[in-house]
């Protein structure tokens, strides 16, 4: 029977302990992994689900190189074009170089001023055959590297923007070179062969083209 003697039986272990405690020593966590299948509607990103997973070991990654990669891979994640990450990579990296040879090594050392400067040294930049750049290459690259550090204060790396007031300049309205004239765009309408039936398609994507003014990559896709 009982007999309320405190040490007549030792207490039982926990399961976990007369399982063994070295078993459980050598055991790693396992690291967690995205779901393969997300709820109909939402948005795959892998980059969102490394930063809310592993929000401190990403944040102490200030390296450029690395965020340029993030956002790269965030691009690629929104189905962007191949020929648009390039592009944005290229302007990335053509102001990464810019910071390397005035000597900023932190994306926090980046401020408005330092962006300015960037901006002139870009507007004014001549290539090795004596040309400036394009306006709107000039546009493109600023507005490129502007929408990288918007995306880097979303995510958490930055705690503010500090380029997000510098205004891009204005691009530049040139007039169209080498209109027809009348005469010449008659002459063009009246080559279709309206007998047959790839002349009449013809002819009536030029008249679709000329009344619109559409690209011509919109009206054949």
């Amino acid at each position: 029977g009982i007999t309320g003697d405190k040490t007549s039986a030792p207490l039982s272990r926990p399961c976990w302990e007369s399982q063994g405690r070295e078993r459980d020593l050598r055991k790693q966590p396992s690291m967690p992994r995205p779901p393969a299948i997300l709820p109909k509607g939402a948005v795959r990103d892998r980059v969102n689900w490394r930063i809310r997973m592993f929000g401190n070991q990403v944040t102490r990654s200030k390296d450029f190189e690395s965020l340029k990669q993030a956002y790269l891979e965030h691009l690629t994640l929104k189905n962007q074009s191949p020929l648009s990450v390039k592009q944005t990579d290229l302007a990335i990296r053509v102001f990464l170089s810019w910071l390397d040879g005035k000597g900023v090594k932190e994306i926090m050392e980046v401020d408005r001023e330092v962006f300015e400067n960037y901006k002139t040294w870009l507007s004014g930049y001549i290539n090795r055959k004596g040309d400036a750049l394009a306006s709107k290459t000039v546009i493109d690259r600023l507005c490129m590297v502007q929408r990288w550090f918007a995306w880097l204060k979303k995510k958490g790396f930055l705690m503010y923007d500090p380029i997000a007031g510098v205004r891009v300049p204005k691009d530049k309205k040139h007039l169209p070179r080498g209109v027809m004239r009348p005469d010449e765009i008659r002459k063009i309408m009246e080559q279709p062969d309206l007998r047959s039936v790839i002349g009449y398609r013809d002819r009536t994507m030029m008249e679709v083209l000329y009344s619109t003014g559409a690209r011509a990559a919109e009206l054949v896709s």
